[in-house]
């Protein structure tokens, strides 16, 4: 579930997804600047958290509206 949605954007938002038990399976995570709020882009942070297993974090540019970015496949066995 989605349980925090920024929909205001700025400096230090952020956004969460949290799944309890997904199912097996192969999940693409996506980053999509959605709309161009104050700013023009810049830097994104995405955490990917699994039980069990260090944090990754993949930091990406995104600098227009409507972009689309693959981060990372993740493996649920």
């Amino acid at each position: 579930y989605l349980d925090v949605d920024n929909t205001i954007g700025g400096t230090g938002s952020a956004e969460n997804i949290f799944w309890e038990n997904p199912p097996q399976g192969t999940y693409k995570v996506y980053l999509h600047y959605y709309r161009m709020g104050q700013g023009r882009g810049g830097e994104c942070t995405v955490v990917v958290r699994q039980k069990g297993m260090e944090p990754q974090t993949y930091r990406v540019q995104m600098s227009r509206q409507g972009e689309m970015q693959h981060i990372v496949d993740i493996n649920i066995n």
